[in-house]
C-alpha cells in the first residue's frame, strides 16, 4: 500500500492505490468504533433500578479524545501544507 503514496505530498494515495487505501481506512474506522464501544461498556455501569453510573466520565473521555484528534489534525494539516509548498517550490526551481 505504501508504494502507492504520492512522493512529496505526505499521505495522499495515488489513483492506482486509492481503493486499497480507502478499504484500510474504513477497516481502521470500524475497529476504532468497536474498541470505543468496548471501552464505553467498561466505563458505564448499570446499578440496580436501571441507574447508569459514570456516564459523566465517558463524556470527559470523549471531550479529551476529540480535543486530541483536533490537535493532531491541525498538526498534520500544517505538515501537509508545508510539504506541499516545499514540493511546489522544488518543482518551480526544476522547471524554471
Amino acid at each position: 500500500l505504501w508504494h502507492g503514496i504520492a512522493p512529496g505530498f505526505g499521505a495522499v494515495p495515488t489513483a492506482a492505490s486509492r481503493g486499497a487505501f480507502m478499504a484500510i481506512s474504513s477497516s481502521l474506522q470500524q475497529i476504532a468504533g468497536g474498541v470505543a464501544a468496548v471501552i464505553a461498556g467498561l466505563v458505564v455501569v448499570e446499578r440496580p433500578g436501571g441507574y447508569l453510573e459514570h456516564f459523566d466520565t465517558l463524556g470527559y473521555i470523549l471531550v479529551g479524545t476529540t480535543t486530541f484528534t483536533w490537535l493532531m489534525m491541525y498538526a498534520i494539516n500544517k505538515s501537509f501544507i508545508k510539504t506541499a509548498q516545499n514540493s511546489k517550490e522544488s518543482v518551480d526551481l526544476i522547471h524554471g
